[in-house]
This record gives structure tokens, C-alpha cells and sequence, in this order.
């Protein structure tokens, strides 16, 4: 029998809805402000801390929890497709947001309500993926190419409304090249700073998102020693002798790049991180997995790390680790939208040098296109120009808006780099809207306009802003499909919050002692 301080919430049919819509709405009342070139703040309360102040819709979506659980799901929706969004673009979140409120609420009409049928949730899915199709296709013919940094600067003012971030971020893009990466930190002082520096750059992803270490779910480490194998790692067991070696000369940690990790070792792993906190040690296990790694990319990534490369089919064991088969750099990272950089590798000059040499030969020699390619890639990441841009401001709480926009901004001008660029403060969507018969989405591609030019409190002036292709692509799809999801659900179930149980357990108990 289940208990009744365990019950879910839920609602079915139209009463559901209504709470999904009053959800969403509220949701999009919030993130809407910070849309476009005339962006409002919003201000976050934080526990022991000033305020966050940020502009920025991914981020204030994150901090709404609404009283109401069942309208709660509206919000967690727009969650799921804004964060889907950041992870493949890291910008327009909130025109995905937008519009998955105006296609849930064009499915909604279409669909009718107990009193009045309408058309079959998969009659409406062919709508909105025939027409999403349709304004790909005219988003795709739409775009151009860059070919100036005045156009990389464009982008970057349309994600952040800022001519010297604008003016930086371009410049940047345009000094590390095609192989090269914009990282964006923390600074000191009061001014924002550049820095240029040499490192390597490589995919990776975290083996679980429990190792990120930063605000924005990234894994930064400095100075660790790291073990780099193409190994499966199966159990914590395999790299004890190793670790109690570190741990005797008083490392704070050990970093593990490897193929990939069964749930076991990485359960393993976050137990023993968990005890060592507990017992406020320092020393940290940080996996990070490479999964798209050839034998020759493990090599590249040991020789520019200074390490030994334990390899499957050489016979080697990882047993046999000693400390001085670790590498190191002075600054590890791993995005979580899986962007890996070295810096400050421990591999020596001369190594690293012998390594681009033999790649080149290799890359002469072969006549495979596609391979060819790949170790041009190689090339470029093992001397890969990194531009670093130092956020600093007067306070803390400016300097992590500014943060969050300039990193918007890069991912922006990287993107518009990969597919292209459109016009910019949704005017792109409204013009594909209004070339194209009237479908499910006419309506809802014009509301991001609507809303851009709403907040700009004035005649919206957009000439000269340019919208990446790839972060305008990316909003349309992840929200028709949310906004599909959405419209076929017929039942919605919430957990009960701890305070609503509360409430129970005070009429249950009211109940028992027969008070009323």
C-alpha cells in the first residue's frame, strides 16, 4: 500500500494542458526579457552570496521553480530544450525557448479539447516536421558564408551587445585560425584582458558529468599528473599502486584519460572522491574518456603531456603505472559539450616537434582524402593557437554577467565560422515565415522578432546584425520537437514537494488523534 506522504501529483487530458500552458507561460514572461539587442536583467537570489544579476535566458530559466509542481513541468520543459540547445550551439536558448511556446500553443488550437475534437497528435507531427523541413531549407539558402572579421564581430555584437567583446572576440577568432579555440575565464584587476598561447586542443568528454568542476559544468584542473591509456577502465583496483604513490608525495590528485570507463569503475571512483572529501583529503580521481581516440591521437595527446602511452595492443598494463609514466599540464579542460585543451603540456620541444614532423610525412604519404584530413587536424591541434579572454569588472557579480555573454558571444562566432550566417534579431525567421504558405509554424517564427523589437523599446534598428545559421538551425529544431512532445502529452505526473508533505503529515496526524 503505498503511502499517502508518497503520492505524485497529476492531471490528465485538458486539465493537464492547462497546467503545461500556465507553466510555460510563466517561464517565457521570464525569459523573454532577456531576448535581443534591448535585453532586460534578471536577478537571481543565491544563498550567502550577492545577487546574480545575468541577462542571460538559459540561466534564469535554470533558477525558476514555480510553486505549483504540475505547472513546474511546463518550466522543466523549456529547460530540456534550452539546455539541448546550448550543448550543440551554446546560444539561442531563448528564441528555442520562444518558440516552443508558440508551436505547443499552434498544436494546442489544432488540437481541439474534449468538446471539440480536432485534428490526431500525429496528424499535427506531420505538420510541424513538414514544415520545420520547409524552413530549414529556406534557413540553409538564406545563409553566406564569413568571409571578414567585421562579419565574426557582427555575430558577436547579436549575442552580446557590446562593441569592445565584440571587437575582442573577432579579433581572437581570427589570430588562433581554423585549429585554434577562444577560451573565456576569470580574470584579476578591474579590466577584461586578452592572452595568446600556444597548447593542444582534442575531443573529449567527462565520464560523468559528477566530475565537472565550474559553473558552467565544465572540468578545469591545474597541475595534476595525468595517466593516459586506451585501456577500458573496469575497476578503481587497476590504478591503486599508482595513486598511493601520488598520494605519499602529496599530489592533490590524478587525472585518467582513457577510452572508455564501465559504470562500475566510475561508481568506484566517485565513492572514493566522496570518502576523501569526508576525510577532507585533497586528493581527487578526474576521468575524462575519448571514445572517437585512435592509437596515433593517444600518442599525439601523451607526447605533448610528457607522458607514457599504455596501449591495449602492446601488452601493456596499467598495473604497472609508476609515477613517472604521468604526464601533466598546467591547465587541463574539459567542456561538457566535449571540447578537450592542454596547456603548459609537460612533453618536451623537441618531442612535441618530432611528433608534427612524422605526422607530416604521414600526411604526404597518404592518399585516403578523408585520413589525409584527419592528420591535418592532428597537426593543428598539437601546436594550436588558444586566445584566452580574462574577464575581469569592479564586482563579482558583473564580472560573471559578463562571463556568461562573452561565452555566448564565442560559441556564436565559432558556430557562424562552421555553417554560415543570417539575419540577425529574428528578422531571418519572419521573413521565411511570411515567403512560405501559411503552415503550423507561420505564426510562431515571428514571435521572436515580435519580442526582440518589443524589448528595444524604440524603432528596432537590426542592420548589420547577423544571427549564426547554426544557432538559428538549432533553436528551430530542438524546439519543434519539444514542442511536439509537449502537445501529444495526455497525463502529467509531479513529485509532491517537501513542503506539500508536510502539509500531509499535519492533517494525516490531525487525522489520528481525531483533532480536526
Amino acid at each position: 500500500m503505498t503511502n499517502n506522504l508518497d503520492r505524485k501529483l497529476y492531471e490528465f487530458g485538458d486539465k493537464a494542458h492547462e497546467k503545461l500552458a500556465e507553466g510555460i507561460r510563466k517561464g517565457i514572461e521570464v525569459v523573454a526579457s532577456t531576448l535581443g539587442i534591448g535585453a532586460s536583467n534578471v536577478l537571481i537570489e543565491r544563498k550567502f552570496q550577492v545577487p546574480q544579476v545575468i541577462d542571460d535566458g538559459l540561466t534564469a530559466i535554470n533558477n525558476l521553480i514555480l510553486d505549483d509542481e504540475l505547472e513546474n513541468l511546463g518550466v522543466t520543459s523549456l529547460v530540456d530544450a534550452a539546455n539541448k540547445t546550448s550543448e550543440h550551439v551554446g546560444d539561442g536558448t531563448s528564441t528555442c525557448m520562444v518558440l516552443v511556446k508558440a508551436i505547443y500553443e499552434a498544436g494546442r488550437k489544432l488540437a481541439g479539447n474534449e468538446l471539440i475534437p480536432g485534428l490526431s497528435p500525429f496528424q499535427i507531427k506531420k505538420q510541424i516536421f513538414e514544415a520545420r523541413d520547409k524552413v530549414l531549407n529556406e534557413l540553409k539558402k538564406s545563409s553566406k558564408k564569413i568571409k571578414t572579421v567585421e562579419e565574426i564581430r557582427q555575430v558577436a555584437y547579436a549575442a552580446y551587445s557590446d562593441d569592445k567583446i565584440a571587437n575582442t572576440v573577432a579579433e581572437l577568432i581570427e589570430k588562433v585560425g581554423e585549429n585554434g579555440i577562444v577560451l573565456v575565464e576569470d580574470g584579476w584587476g578591474r579590466e577584461t584582458e586578452t592572452e595568446f598561447v600556444t597548447g593542444m586542443r582534442f575531443a573529449a568528454k567527462l565520464a560523468s558529468n559528477l566530475f565537472a568542476n565550474t559553473p558552467e559544468e565544465d572540468m578545469k584542473l591545474e597541475g595534476l599528473p595525468i595517466l593516459v591509456t586506451d585501456f577500458d577502465f573496469v575497476n578503481l583496483n587497476d590504478i591503486m599502486a599508482v595513486v598511493k604513490e601520488l598520494m605519499g608525495a602529496g599530489e592533490q590528485g590524478l587525472i585518467i584519460v582513457a577510452n572508455k570507463y564501465e559504470r562500475m569503475a566510475i561508481d568506484q571512483v566517485v565513492r572514493s572522491n566522496m570518502f576523501a572529501m569526508q576525510n577532507r583529503s585533497p586528493f581527487r580521481i578526474w576521468l575524462a574518456r575519448t571514445p572517437s581516440f585512435t592509437p596515433g591521437e593517444f600518442e599525439d595527446l601523451a607526447t605533448y603531456l610528457g607522458a607514457r602511452y599504455f596501449e591495449k595492443e602492446k601488452g601493456e598494463k596499467i598495473l604497472e603505472a609508476q609515477v613517472n609514466d604521468l604526464g601533466r599540464a598546467s591547465v587541463f579542460r574539459i567542456s561538457k559539450v566535449g571540447d578537450g585543451v592542454a596547456l603548459g603540456g609537460a612533453g618536451k620541444k623537441e618531442d612535441v616537434k618530432a611528433r608534427i614532423e612524422e605526422l607530416k610525412i604521414q600526411r604526404e604519404t597518404q592518399k585516403v582524402k578523408m585520413i589525409k584530413g584527419r592528420i591535418e587536424q592532428r597537426i593543428g591541434s598539437l601546436a594550436a593557437a588558444i586566445g584566452i579572454i580574462k574577464v575581469a569588472s569592479p564586482s563579482s557579480g558583473e564580472t560573471e554577467h559578463i562571463r556568461l555573454k562573452t561565452k555566448n558571444a564565442v560559441k556564436s562566432s565559432q558556430a557562424a565560422i562552421e555553417e554560415g550566417v543570417v539575419k540577425g534579431g529574428g528578422l531571418c525567421l519572419k521573413e521565411i515565415a511570411e515567403g512560405l504558405d501559411d503552415n503550423i509554424l507561420t505564426e510562431a517564427l515571428k514571435v521572436p522578432y515580435k519580442i526582440i523589437k518589443e524589448n528595444a523599446g524604440e524603432e528596432l534598428d537590426i542592420k548589420g546584425v547577423m544571427d549564426a545559421t547554426k544557432v538559428v538551425r538549432t533553436a528551430v529544431e530542438q524546439a519543434c520537437s519539444q514542442a511536439w512532445l509537449l502537445i501529444n502529452a495526455k497525463t502529467i505526473i509531479a513529485i509532491r514537494t517537501e513542503r506539500d508533505r508536510i502539509d500531509a503529515a499535519e492533517i494525516i496526524a490531525k487525522g489520528r488523534d481525531g483533532t480536526k
